[in-house]
């Protein structure tokens, strides 16, 4: 399925600990983000780390408030998120590494 140009890489999936549906898209040439389906676009950045706590820790040292600690993922099996946010009210999600290193 192509929309605006954004081809579907996954199912919708349901994260009840988020709250959240979401799903992959990806624009050919460019890297995927998550959008959420209900929301109709992108509404947060998205960073893949190797040690999340030390991410959080760079980033709060930075001057950004932490949402969400490091929580399982239900989108990334056997990997885990957090959530920041800094003066520009964007959110940013920490999704940590899998076993090779992909997303």
């Amino acid at each position: 399925m192509h929309r605006f140009g954004y081809t579907v890489e996954s199912p919708v999936i349901h994260d009840p600990a988020q709250t959240a549906y979401v799903q992959f898209l990806r624009l050919p040439g460019k890297a995927s983000f998550q959008g959420a389906k209900k929301g109709g676009g992108p509404n947060h950045l998205c960073y893949s780390v190797g040690d999340i706590e030390a991410a959080v820790t760079k980033l709060r040292d930075a001057g950004m408030i932490t949402l969400c600690e490091p929580v399982d993922a239900v989108a990334f099996p056997g990997r885990r998120i957090a959530w920041l946010m800094g003066q520009d009210r964007i959110p940013v999600e920490l999704v940590e590494k899998g076993e090779l290193g992909q997303l």
